[in-house]
């Protein structure tokens, strides 16, 4: 299956956000992380997945990697697929002091496919980019700013769960 895919990153220049935390239980964050991210993205359990969990038992403190994927449909065309890393140390007495840095990015896809033999013509790819110049980019653009809306709103949410201001 042929596609025409363009891919945006969502807080461009900068390739994500981090943050960075020392204290207490941080591995709190990864268990709620699932709702944080659901609720902030307002969607289901089918677009939410971990990629990667990592969680070394052999040294004290513990260190663990999580890699979550979470993808937002903004039409037919776009969706936003978030990407969240927890990365840290968590000791196995949770009142004592360990680390994490979560990283938050995304990237804004457009696809267009090209299945059927009129879809593989040049005029249908000229149409396209027409449409795309005329109109859909002007879209696009809007969803990027939606995107980063929606990836602050995630750093929010994580800061406030950690106690931590926004500086």
């Amino acid at each position: 299956m042929a596609v025409w895919r363009i891919e945006d990153d969502c807080l461009a220049p900068y390739p994500q956000i981090v943050i960075n935390y020392k204290g207490p239980n941080p591995f709190i964050v990864y268990k709620k992380a699932r709702e944080i991210i659901r609720g902030t993205l307002e969607i289901g359990a089918a677009d939410y997945w971990e990629r990667d969990f990592r969680w070394d038992i052999s040294s004290e403190p513990r260190s663990f990697f999580i890699r979550i994927y979470a993808k937002k449909g903004m039409d037919a065309r776009s969706k936003a697929v978030v990407e969240v890393i927890f990365q840290g140390n968590q000791p196995s007495d949770p009142r004592k002091e360990g680390d994490i840095t979560i990283k938050i990015g995304a990237k804004l896809v457009t696809e267009f496919p090209q299945d059927t033999p009129f879809q593989k013509t040049p005029f249908y790819r000229n149409l396209v980019k027409i449409y795309r110049f005329l109109w859909y980019e002007r879209v696009r653009r809007g969803y990027l700013r939606i995107c980063q809306r929606l990836l602050y709103r995630l750093e929010e949410r994580f800061r406030d769960l950690l106690k931590i201001p926004k500086g």
